[in-house]
């Protein structure tokens, strides 16, 4: 797939495992059972609970070792619930990103300065409760710099959530001139650089 898609690198699967993904809802007061990536990403409510199935899936060797050696890990940006969280709902590659060495940084989403937070797993979040979501799912992960766009809202709540976990707060323009729900990947790029060479030194 790399090769097809000209991909510079290697990409590597979380998981040597054909994996699914479940979640539970509150949607005032009933329970929502959410099955399959597109379910999970757009049934309302707030979230209960988010598994895989298998629950405890293999991870590859080459996966663990790329971890281990790594200089820089990002998470985010992507929808939360079915792509960012289940990388840590895999117990030995979430353990590997927690004992990797590597600088860590997050890429929080756009969404919630948008006006689209009533649609989707976004409703009703804010940045700050995005992350502790996260952090519930892998408490010990510490990320090194949060990274957000200049135009998040709650960046009050946010910086003083960030404050108290150590993790250095950077608001940069990352919006696509074009297309304002994505990211811009040469304003990703340039973040990434100033981050290299002026904060995690």
């Amino acid at each position: 797939v790399g090769a097809l898609l000209k991909v510079v690198g290697r990409v590597l699967p979380m998981s040597a495992n054909a994996l699914d993904i479940e979640a539970t809802f509150d949607l005032d007061g009933d329970l929502l059972e959410a099955h399959g990536q597109v379910a999970v990403a757009t049934t309302p409510g707030r979230l209960q609970s988010l598994r895989l199935i298998p629950a405890d899936p293999v991870t590859r060797p080459e996966v663990i070792q790329a971890i281990m050696e790594a200089d820089w890990i990002t998470m985010g940006p992507g929808s939360w619930f079915s792509s960012v969280l289940p990388h840590l709902l895999v117990p030995s590659l979430r353990d590997a990103i927690i004992a990797s060495p590597a600088r860590k940084i997050l890429i929080l989403n756009l969404d919630s300065a948008t006006g689209q937070r009533d649609i989707g797993e976004f409703a009703g979040y804010s940045p700050m409760e995005h992350c502790e979501i996260l952090s519930s799912y892998a408490p010990g992960l510490h990320f090194d710099v949060v990274l957000t766009d200049s135009q998040l809202e709650d960046k009050g709540e946010l910086a003083a959530y960030l404050e108290t976990r150590e993790s250095t707060h950077i608001e940069r323009d990352l919006r696509d001139e074009k297309i304002s729900i994505h990211h811009g990947s040469e304003k990703l790029a340039s973040a990434f650089a100033h981050i290299a060479r002026e904060i995690l030194v």
